[in-house]
């Protein structure tokens, strides 16, 4: 259990320092005026299928009793 936690607690130091890392890149690249690159756009959602005309096939309409 205590193994457990050693773990998790130096996992989090490392993404702390990680994140303190790129905030000081971008402090120093704001203060020259200049900017991280940006992660590319992601791409747009693919075009919704095309519904096809269900021509033909049985008529499942229920018959009226009355065919006067």
């Amino acid at each position: 259990m205590d193994c457990q936690r050693v773990i998790i607690d130096r996992a989090m130091v490392a993404a702390s320092e990680e994140r303190n890392r790129l905030l000081e890149e971008q402090l120093e690249l704001e203060h020259k005026g200049l900017r991280r690159p940006r992660r590319e756009a992601p791409l747009p959602p693919p075009p919704a299928p095309v519904k096809r005309n269900q021509g033909g096939g049985a008529d499942v309409r229920p018959r009226s009793i009355n065919t006067d």
